[in-house]
């Protein structure tokens, strides 16, 4: 099964040697937030995630850089088993990932990050980045502390745009954000978290090429039906 923290940061402009509060945005300015918070846009395309990795682009050559500054603690995938519990039944899943040590607030968490690709396949050294994931272990606690720092980055949530777009969670999200076209959410399960951050475009088109290959798939095998009958 495939499920999937941000770093955070304040952002401060600096004139004559001094931390000086960035201007309140404009009327104007303000509407444009609300709608790239609201809407999914091609044209406004919001595609920058966490540790610097771009939606849409090559993932190769800021791994690679990652790994040599330290942020990623291993040249390797590694593996990692989580227990997933639901509905009264519980069973161990493999995750393979990056580890690193994600620190939020006065906390650090021994996480796993992992990338997928545009065919929502595990990227293990390149490739065209829709979807990061990263598995963070701890309960309720830490996920009160997460929701909390992810609220200060992206305000209050709001719900997964609809036309052809599902979150890859095999239950509600704890919290979603969508901001233009790049979905920001976080998932829990017991004894573990995930964060997610996706190109919504591209999951689109993902699902939309599934759904066509499945439709040619039946209408290949009634075609072969009618030579077989019973």
């Amino acid at each position: 099964m495939r499920i999937t923290i941000y770093c955070f940061a304040t952002l401060l402009f600096v004139a004559c040697g001094k931390k000086v509060a960035p201007p309140e945005p404009s009327e104007k300015e303000q509407k444009k937030v609300v709608s790239t918070r609201t809407i999914v846009d091609p044209k406004n395309r919001q595609d920058t995630i966490y540790l610097g990795y771009i939606l849409g682009q090559k993932t190769k050559s800021i791994t690679k850089q990652l790994i040599k500054n330290g942020d990623l603690l291993s040249k390797r995938i590694e593996k990692r088993t989580f227990t997933l519990s639901m509905g009264g039944f519980a069973r161990n899943i493999i995750v393979k990932g990056y580890p690193l040590d994600l620190y939020i607030g006065d906390k650090k968490y021994d996480a796993l990050l992992s990338l997928y690709d545009t065919n929502g396949d595990l990227i293990e050294d390149d490739g065209m980045l829709m979807s990061l994931r990263i598995y963070i272990p701890g309960g309720a606690l830490e996920k009160a502390d997460i929701i909390t720092e992810l609220k200060k980055q992206y305000g209050e949530p709001n719900r997964p745009p609809q036309g052809g777009y599902k979150v890859d969670v095999p239950q509600e999200v704890d919290v979603f954000w969508n901001i233009s076209n790049k979905a920001v959410y976080l998932e829990s399960f017991s004894g573990f978290m995930v964060l997610i951050y996706e190109d919504i475009i591209a999951v689109r088109n993902k699902n939309k090429a599934e759904a066509v290959a499945k439709e040619s798939e039946k209408a290949r095998n009634r075609e072969q039906s009618k030579k077989t009958r019973l």
